[in-house]
């Protein structure tokens, strides 16, 4: 992954006691003792996202070909995290076929992948691997535009920023 991406990540994910190690040409971030970890690989002419909890071994949670997009599911998925240790609200992005972003559409490829591609190019943003409703890309869609920095930004402000803060939930 690029050298300032791993920064800021790291930066990120130590809030929530989050270290980051690069291992055998996979970038891991792992929770404190190693029970959650997350590995970021070049996959192809792309990047992976797999997880791995305790004993477990890697599944692979998402694709997609620009490393941005990666840092942006990391970013707030350990955002929950840092909005727990700040006290905030969490926020609660839809997860339903029928309440993906305007921009945006899911191609369900398979019982378990499902692409969030560009309604405008017809390009595939990232792939994600879900079990029976795809979540995670309908998530997704909600910030897949959103610079890095600007997501942390709206994951630190206690209203929730930009278009998340219909997602804020009551504390």
């Amino acid at each position: 992954m690029r050298d300032h991406v791993l920064a800021t990540l790291a930066a990120w994910a130590a809030q929530v006691g989050y270290t980051r190690i690069v291992d055998d040409g996979a970038v891991l971030i792992a929770d404190e003792g190693g029970e959650i970890r997350f590995y970021g690989r070049r996959q192809d002419a792309g990047w992976a996202l797999s997880k791995a909890e305790r004993a477990e071994d890697e599944t692979l949670l998402m694709v997609a070909s620009d490393v941005t997009n990666i840092e942006r599911y990391l970013i707030q998925h350990l955002g929950w995290g840092v909005r727990r240790r700040l006290g905030l609200s969490q926020i609660q992005l839809p997860y339903e076929l029928d309440h993906v972003a305007d921009g945006y559409r899911i191609d369900v490829v398979s019982d378990d992948w499902a692409d969030l591609v560009d309604s405008a190019t017809g390009q595939t943003v990232a792939g994600f691997r879900h079990v029976s409703v795809p979540y995670e890309a309908v998530s997704f869609s909600w910030y897949a535009d959103v610079e890095p920095e600007t997501l942390r930004t709206w994951l630190t402000d206690p209203r929730g920023g930009g278009r998340l803060q219909r997602f804020v939930g009551a504390q």
